[in-house]
């Protein structure tokens, strides 16, 4: 009998563990209201289930709800951006980049195609400067075969500016068409503006812009699709390239050298892994680097010691290598001239660079090759 009743105690017992183990109050996941971590946040939003247009308001809420804007680095130019989800939801801190760069992410966990997007508005500190660069960042979002435009920064502050009694979310920049979005936010890339036809950066800066609304909405998605196409380095690329075009500034100039730099520099990374004995890929690739360099310096304030360092090492790898590749016998005149100009070239960059024995070693490679061309040439 004891022996039965112990039994039943036992079974009482794990009954009541297992009810409390999964008691309503215990539920993992947890609800999308109740998360306060990025792994409760990104596990809880893909759950959801509804509309299209639902979803997105439910991740948009959350931010806004949970996320406050960070004056503390608004003005501290070497705040480097937080990418680390994890750290931006549980510091609760956020500026317009990792606002944006989280809302696309929950909306990428939940299939939903967004972007970023770049430009001018009417209260930021560096418009009121004179529109010299970018100053902003939102969200595209594509809703029912549409693109809509939303600034969760802005909601958020609006939202949580007011009296805790009397808050209300704000939806002010809650998908919007570009054509509302416009009245106080300028894309720095024309193609975002949606339209075929395009306010330009002194109409947004003068405020005229009265005839949004007669606008035509047709435009710019194929660009838009061929700009989505592009891997992220050529985004970049493309991006910087288009927002100087529109508004050509020597911030966005520069902007747009430096970008082109760091996509040589990663080339150059790509050519030092690269396999050795492929002359022909290399040389592809070093060509490519040094167009990029010519087109760089035409555009970036300054070059640093080591830009123009890794400039000259690559032209003058190029020099030697078609110099001890080629068949010389066969050569015509202008390829000897065309090899003279690579030297010319690089004599040109090492001028630029401080001395030291790499230089000179550099310039010595130069004259040697220079007198056995002008050897062959004679």
């Amino acid at each position: 009998m004891r022996v039965f009743l112990f039994a039943i105690a036992l079974i009482l017992i794990n009954k009541t563990s297992f009810s409390q183990l999964n008691s309503p109050t215990d539920n993992f996941p947890l609800p999308l209201e109740k998360c306060n971590t990025y792994s409760e946040l990104s596990i809880a939003i893909q759950l959801l289930k509804g509309s299209t247009e639902y979803k997105i308001e439910k991740a948009y809420d959350w931010i806004i709800d949970h996320i406050k804007y960070n004056h503390k680095v608004k003005s501290d130019e070497k705040y480097i951006i937080e990418k680390d989800l994890h750290k931006i939801v549980k510091s609760k801190k956020a500026i317009c980049s990792e606002y944006v760069y989280l809302l696309n992410d929950l909306l990428d966990k939940m299939n939903i195609v967004s972007e970023s997007v770049a430009g001018y508005c009417k209260s930021c500190d560096s418009d009121n400067k004179g529109f010299t660069a970018p100053s902003h960042v939102w969200n595209a979002v594509f809703v029912d075969s549409i693109w809509r435009m939303m600034d969760v920064t802005w909601d958020a502050e609006l939202s949580q500016g007011r009296k805790v009694k009397n808050r209300k979310r704000s939806k002010k920049y809650f998908l919007k068409s570009s054509q509302e979005f416009m009245k106080d936010h300028l894309p720095a890339m024309p193609l975002w503006q949606l339209s075929d036809s395009l306010i330009t950066i002194q109409c947004f800066k003068k405020n005229e812009i009265l005839n949004l609304d007669n606008r035509t909405s047709k435009g710019s998605k194929n660009d838009i699709d061929t700009y989505l196409s592009l891997a992220p380095i050529q985004k970049r690329l493309f991006e910087d390239r288009t927002t100087y075009q529109f508004n050509p500034t020597i911030k966005n100039k520069n902007t747009f050298g430096q970008n082109i730099l760091d996509y040589a520099s990663m080339l150059t990374d790509s050519l030092d892994e690269s396999d050795r004995s492929n002359y022909s890929k290399n040389r592809r690739i070093r060509q490519d680097i040094i167009q990029l360099f010519g087109q760089a310096e035409e555009l970036v304030i300054k070059l640093h010691t080591w830009q123009w360092e890794m400039y000259a090492n690559i032209v003058i790898n190029e020099i030697i290598d078609v110099y001890n590749n080629h068949p010389k016998m066969n050569w015509t005149d202008n390829e000897w001239k065309n090899l003279l100009n690579e030297i010319t070239r690089a004599r040109y960059i090492l001028q630029k660079i401080e001395n030291t024995y790499y230089k000179e070693s550099s310039l010595a490679v130069c004259e040697e090759i220079e007198n056995a061309i002008k050897g062959y040439i004679d």
